[in-house]
């Protein structure tokens, strides 16, 4: 991906995360497609931990992705 590509893709990221936090709602699956942090916080804070990773994976080694 190019530096553009990058940048919008990780402030696309940045912003789920943060409407996740302020929301206390996470994005979901397709078995649970609502995880509230009152209802499980255990899945809540997991599902913005892999986020979390995605981001920062994006952020070390998106120039190198190969995306069509």
């Amino acid at each position: 991906m190019s530096g553009i590509t990058v940048f919008l893709f990780a402030s696309l990221w940045i912003g789920i995360l943060v409407w996740e936090l302020i929301s206390g709602r996470a994005l979901g699956t397709w078995w649970r497609p609502i995880i509230t942090r009152q209802d499980n916080p255990a899945t809540y804070y997991f599902a913005l931990a892999a986020h979390f990773a995605i981001l920062i994976a994006l952020m070390l080694t998106g120039n190198s992705w190969h995306v069509r």
